[in-house]
């Protein structure tokens, strides 16, 4: 990827994280905020695939190990949340400043953040996701976010992703957010799409690829 803001949208179970584990594998210098644990510690059977920081607990020791690796050179890594809110709140301010700050002082990078709906709203972008939508293609970031409501999240970031990967959505509420965001044929096209089945769209609503993750 080349100073990307990709969005990975649909409902649970068509395919998102499968998608997602499939295209970052190889990433190099990749910090993952794994808010359902699904890449760290694995779910529905399938085990965590990233490192998780040693001493997870501690925000100010995950941020020191993820600059020590980034000194170093190629590095991944997956941050579990906490579950309080709050908390969560501040770990992914800080992540994202992070993130930034990596690619502007060692080396490009690619923040991955699932489920984008826990830390913004349509009238919010927290400071350090702003420094990377609007200055990330600048320092190095690429932003990867998932989400299964497109109308729940940040405003300023939907408009300024440049390529959607859709699932299915059937409720109505998101499906017409969809078209407004893209067109109300995509939008459409999106509620008869089977598991496993994607569309990747640019930002003007063009089907650049149509594909199924398993038969």
């Amino acid at each position: 990827m080349s100073n990307d803001i990709i969005a990975v949208v649909g409902m649970r179970d068509q395919g998102k994280t499968t998608w997602l584990r499939n295209n970052i594998a190889e990433e190099d210098n990749l910090i993952v905020i794994d808010t359902l644990g699904d890449h760290t510690f694995g779910s529905k059977g399938k085990p965590g695939w990233l490192p998780v920081p040693d001493k997870r607990d501690n925000l100010q020791d995950v941020l020191d190990e993820i600059e020590i690796a980034a000194k170093q050179g190629f590095f991944q890594i997956g941050i579990p949340m906490p579950i309080d809110d709050e908390e969560k709140a501040i770990w992914f301010e800080y992540l994202c400043l992070e993130a930034y700050q990596t690619a502007e002082h060692h080396t490009k990078c690619t923040l991955v953040v699932e489920e984008m709906g826990l830390y913004t709203n349509t009238q919010q972008t927290p400071t350090g996701l702003n420094a990377i939508i609007q200055y990330g293609a600048h320092a190095g970031v690429n932003l990867i976010w998932t989400a299964r409501n497109p109308a729940e999240v940040s405003r300023r970031l939907t408009s300024e992703t440049n390529m959607y990967v859709l699932f299915a959505l059937h409720e109505p509420r998101w499906v017409e957010a969809l078209g407004e965001r893209l067109t109300d044929d995509i939008a459409q096209r999106v509620t008869q799409l089977e598991p496993g089945h994607y569309l990747m769209v640019d930002r003007v609503g063009n089907v650049v690829k149509d594909a199924k993750l398993w038969p």
